[in-house]
């Protein structure tokens, strides 16, 4: 613009409007100012920290590269650690054997972890009954959650008061979920057990003392009816029972 005025204008002295002064001092002006937004957003960068107000796994997050983010603007979904649970459903008959659940200690194994087996406490129990399954939910807290994921599939075993006399059975033993036979004169009789567990890989049931009359039938017949006559081989207590005269069934 000067060098343009003075070949215009030679010999005259050039003013600050032909020479843009105003404008040049306006471009220095907003230069200054867009430094001093960078430093400022260099500080509030040094000073930024995205936090959780406890231990947590992050579920979710809604954070971008380059995203402008305000303070106390919600960025993601946690889990806080110490509020992991695990929800065990249980039917009112082992429930009844646990009682008071509350505060009973238990262990867990995580079925992706090898079997390996943590602690943990029962601390609630639901109000309500699940309206389709008709059981009962326990809420357990774990004493270590840093492995647990949401989802995660856990067995889980509760310790119980002990029970005297617990009798074992071979699981093959049981019809349905809690009925066994008997038999009384060589005749079959039905007897409901309450089952309290298995061990042995589920190959043998543990059962509360109920009459065994002169023996459980660890084997019965597909179409056992009351009354029915069978044969029968003494194990024991246990016989393996079939249909007619035969001596032994299997």
């Amino acid at each position: 613009a000067v060098q343009e005025w003075k070949e215009l204008y030679p010999g005259r002295e050039v003013n600050a409007l032909a020479a843009r002064i105003p404008q040049i001092d306006a471009a220095k002006a907003r230069l200054a100012s867009a430094e001093a937004n960078k430093r400022t957003s260099e500080l509030s960068l040094q000073r930024t920290r995205i936090y959780a107000p406890t231990h947590a796994r992050v579920m979710s997050s809604s954070l971008d590269i380059g995203q402008i983010v305000s303070p106390g603007q919600a960025v993601g979904r946690l889990v806080a650690l110490e509020s992991i649970e695990l929800a065990v459903p249980v039917s009112s008959e082992q429930l009844a054997l646990i009682e008071p659940a509350i505060n009973r200690a238990a262990q867990f194994k995580l079925r992706r972890a090898n079997g390996v087996e943590s602690e943990a406490t029962v601390t609630r129990i639901d109000a309500s009954l699940d309206p389709r399954t008709r059981l009962s939910n326990l809420y357990l807290s774990p004493s270590e959650s840093a492995d647990l994921r949401i989802g995660d599939f856990v067995d889980v075993t509760i310790n119980a008061d002990p029970i005297d006399d617990a009798i074992t059975l071979p699981a093959t033993a049981l019809s349905g979920q809690s009925d066994i036979w008997v038999l009384e004169q060589d005749r079959l009789a039905a007897r409901q057990v309450v089952v309290l567990g298995e061990r042995d890989g589920g190959n043998t049931i543990i059962v509360a003392p109920f009459d065994q009359a002169d023996g459980v039938v660890a084997l019965p017949p597909l179409e056992a009816q009351e009354g029915q006559k069978v044969g029968r081989r003494a194990a024991d207590d246990v016989v393996m029972a079939g249909g007619g005269q035969s001596d032994a069934a299997e």
